[in-house]
């Protein structure tokens, strides 16, 4: 919902624009006017002015409308924060502003503020009722793999203002992968109606690439060489009804199976 609407308001300021840098600005100002809300998360939708409906505690709670918190604006702001991390980063690397470091670092407390509500370690909440404390108890890896690709990219990027900042991110990422590792890769959810919703060592398409992020990363944050021979070991074994590599998944794609 978020893609459509920003293609939407940038084909519109870019109707109104002398420049395309010009409606790009539109476009991110726009954003951070309208879809980020009070705990640095970005929301799927808005009101034409900005109004927001988010679930209550009690809703969360009682899973309405879902346990996944589907169809509601706070739906995905681990994900949407993950993704525009990549923006906000790229964007510092060439203005070096503060503001936008500012920014790119919101987007960071929104995350760690989805990976510290729960009460089940290594779950990534979605998004945060009215109450900014409650929150519905599934996530799922299409939040866990951008928040950590979003922590990867604002240290590996450089935005880290210090040391301790970059010190602080590197270790809750490690911690995060480490608590998937317990799992068998499996995701953690934050209680019923199941104990995990994703599955990052499964032979697909998205799960692939997603565990071999995460060695590769493993190894640039921890300097252990293991992670590494995991990293090749994962990236040439033989997986999936068809057996084939894990790179050779990469490299066919996004294919969904019949049906």
């Amino acid at each position: 919902m978020i893609f459509r609407t920003l293609i939407f308001l940038f084909v519109a300021d870019l109707l109104s624009a002398d420049t395309p840098e010009e409606a790009v600005k539109k476009a991110h100002d726009e954003l951070w006017r309208r879809f980020v809300y009070e705990h640095d998360l970005i929301l799927d939708y808005v009101g034409l002015k900005g109004e927001i409906v988010r679930p209550t505690p009690e809703d969360c709670r009682e899973m309405k409308p879902s346990a996944l918190s589907w169809g509601v604006p706070n739906e995905d702001g681990p994900m949407f924060n993950g993704f525009y991390l990549d923006a906000m980063c790229t964007r510092w690397l060439i203005t070096k502003d503060d503001e936008d470091r500012a920014k790119a670092r919101r987007l960071i407390d929104g995350l760690i503020k989805d990976s510290t509500i729960g009460k089940t370690p290594g779950f990534i909440a979605r998004g945060l009722a009215t109450d900014g404390n409650t929150t519905c108890p599934m996530g799922s890896n299409d939040q866990t793999t951008p928040w950590l690709y979003g922590i990867w990219l604002y240290v590996t990027d450089g935005l880290s203002k210090d040391d301790a900042e970059r010190q602080d991110l590197v270790q809750r990422f490690i911690a995060q992968v480490k608590v998937l590792e317990s799992h068998a890769w499996k995701v953690p959810t934050d209680g019923p109606p199941s104990k995990y919703r994703g599955d990052f060592a499964k032979p697909t398409w998205e799960a692939v690439p997603r565990l071999l992020f995460i060695m590769k990363a493993m190894h640039a944050f921890t300097g252990d060489a293991s992670w590494q021979q995991r990293y090749i070991a994962a990236a040439h074994e033989m997986v999936g009804k068809g057996q084939r590599e894990r790179l050779e998944v990469c490299r066919i794609g996004m294919v969904f199976d019949p049906g």
